[in-house]
């Protein structure tokens, strides 16, 4: 039950400070307001770091895919038991022999 109060949580925070806080103030503030100033003194690299920007935007949404399949996972009780890979076997090996 606390693994998914965390995980609902979590999601809150993640689709108001990254899917509604993130568009609303940074792309706006860097997409509108600083393109007039941008293009009234010479854009430079104006337009490569705004589009890094907006890159960042689709990836905070592709990141929310993964949590909410994660959080449905969880409420339905189907994710299964995952083992770390990340661990050697070479100690098992080794006391073995």
């Amino acid at each position: 039950m606390h693994l998914c109060v965390r995980q609902l949580r979590c999601l809150r925070k993640w689709f108001l400070f990254r899917l509604y806080w993130y568009p609303l103030k940074v792309l706006y503030s860097t997409g509108v307001v600083t393109a007039y100033t941008a293009y009234g003194k010479g854009c430079g690299l104006y337009g490569f770091f705004n589009s890094l920007l907006w890159i960042l935007l689709g990836l905070n949404i592709y990141w929310l895919y993964f949590i909410l399949q994660l959080l449905f996972r969880t409420l339905l009780g189907t994710s299964n038991g995952l083992q770390d890979t990340r661990e050697d076997d070479d100690e098992e090996e080794e006391e073995t022999t």
